[in-house]
């Protein structure tokens, strides 16, 4: 399994009975979350069939935006039984909102985001309510899921999550959104930065304590590396079939170097290659350091940004931004008004600033050894 898995589950009254009130309130006795086989094993974590019992933190946000709290819980399977249980005491309503959880009704939805591995360590729990997350709700519900039990629980990539979070940014004008967490691109730089105000009006960022950033940045680091990875097999298939004569990965021994891999291809041309990976679609923002910047005005050959995005799916895919030099140089003059003893030291950009791109390229997942 991957590091992190992202669900939707669509809630019954036997899941409400995990909240203290519905325990006390509803005639069913489940007191846990149900999370189908199909899903949570299958897709998420197919090791765990020999399991029984997994201690995990539960982070839940919500409904209606509010912050998080956490609580020690259990994941259990029960002898005889495919499905598992988000389990352990019942979720008491907080002293200081002592209604909080009482707004949920059956066919609510909960976003689970599973982080942990080769075990499940943690759990976010999302919960969208149809009454105060109204729009939220309608922007996740997917018709696949059914009240009938057959399909409460389907799996949820980045795109429906930026949609959702794009689509309803303006539903929560007080608080962080929800799924803030969920979307922030993945790269180190932007794990480390404060939230820009647009996302974060009040300034505070989204509820993240030392151990979450901690594993933020782990994962930006795998996901940074990942796309290093990807252009690594890229440029051996094409050495293999002559069109690069050698190429060397710089940043895998040198990571503070301004790029990844330096290439001679056939025709005895040089360029230097600077990989920018996302989880997400293209259009993320990356980021360069003043280094990587002053260094591709300068190079004494061509400069290109290997642009990967869609890491982590099965279809991971490439766009190169070709020469960048002359575009760094033309916001580099936009730059020089700047008065003596300012710096900018990072700078984010849109890909569509770049007006010479190559068509998409297909890249071969890590795990499958086959030519394209």
């Amino acid at each position: 399994m991957t590091s992190t898995g992202i669900a939707l589950k669509l809630l019954s009254i036997s899941d409400l009975t995990f909240f203290a009130y519905f325990a006390r309130t509803s005639p069913g006795h489940q007191k846990s979350v149900n999370l189908n086989a199909d899903i949570f094993i299958n897709a998420i974590y197919p090791g765990l069939t020999e399991r029984r019992s997994i201690l995990i933190s539960l982070d839940i946000i919500g409904p209606g935006g509010k912050r998080p709290v956490r609580f020690t819980r259990k994941i259990i399977r029960s002898p005889g039984s495919k499905n598992w249980r988000l389990n352990g005491e019942v979720i008491p309503d907080p002293d200081d909102d002592p209604t909080r959880f009482r707004v949920l009704r059956p066919d609510d939805l909960a976003v689970m985001k599973f982080e942990g591995d080769p075990l499940p360590r943690l759990i976010t729990l999302v919960l969208v309510s149809r009454s105060d997350d109204a729009d939220m709700w309608q922007a996740l519900f997917n018709p696949q899921l059914s009240e009938d039990g057959r399909a409460t629980m389907v799996l949820l990539d980045d795109a429906t999550l930026r949609a959702a979070y794009e689509a309803t940014i303006a539903s929560y004008p007080s608080n962080a959104h929800p799924l803030q967490t969920f979307i922030e691109d993945e790269t180190l730089t932007t794990v480390v930065l404060p939230v820009p105000p647009e996302r974060s009006p009040d300034g505070r960022g989204p509820a993240v304590d030392q151990e979450t950033l901690a594993r933020q940045i782990d994962i930006a680091n795998d996901t940074g590396l990942l796309g290093e990875q990807l252009v690594d097999r890229y440029l051996d298939r094409l050495q293999n079939q002559g069109v690069v004569e050698s190429y060397e990965w710089i940043s895998l021994e040198r990571a503070r170097a301004s790029y990844d891999f330096s290439v001679t291809w056939s025709n005895r041309t040089a360029e230097l290659l600077d990989v920018k990976t996302t989880r997400g679609d293209y259009a993320q923002r990356f980021y360069v350091s003043r280094a990587e910047f002053i260094f591709a005005q300068n190079a004494s050959v061509p400069y290109h940004i290997y642009r990967v995005y869609d890491a982590t799916t099965a279809s991971p895919k490439l766009v190169v931004i070709e020469d960048v030099k002359e575009t760094f140089q033309r916001i580099h003059a936009t730059l020089s008004t700047c008065p003596a003893g300012a710096t900018i030291e990072l700078l984010g950009l849109l890909p569509a600033l770049f007006e010479k791109t190559s068509q998409p390229l297909d890249l071969t997942p890590l795990e499958d050894s086959s030519e394209p």
